[in-house]
């Protein structure tokens, strides 16, 4: 089974790199949050559970758009004491990193 992984990683991988030669300029955010699902699915699509990971974030970075996974917030809890715990999520998903001007995909495991 990790064989099939390594191959399905591998032949995301490509595919990106396809994406790259036949790239064209991301001019917006919609643009690039379209792009960067495409780019991560197609690389993590048999490591990352997108089902969790279903929040989209997108920045501007000035020459890229940056977009990345996370899970949805969760609602905080209130204990039958009167204490509301609230759970705090760190870290996310796969980022893709998108050159506005030129549309290529640097893709990346977020830090």
């Amino acid at each position: 089974m990790p064989i099939l992984k390594v191959a399905s990683f591998l032949a995301g991988l490509a595919h990106v790199g396809l994406m790259n030669l036949t790239s064209t300029p991301v001019t917006t955010e919609q643009q690039a949050i379209l792009l960067g699902t495409k780019a991560a699915c197609a690389v993590y699509s048999g490591i990352v559970d997108f089902d969790r990971l279903s929040v989209i974030k997108v920045r501007d970075m000035g020459d890229e758009w940056h977009v990345w996974f996370t899970e949805p917030p969760s609602l905080p809890v209130v204990e039958e004491n009167g204490f509301i715990k609230c759970t705090v999520r760190l870290g996310g998903g796969p980022e893709i990193r998108i050159n506005k001007s030129t549309g290529k995909i640097d893709w990346r495991l977020t830090k």
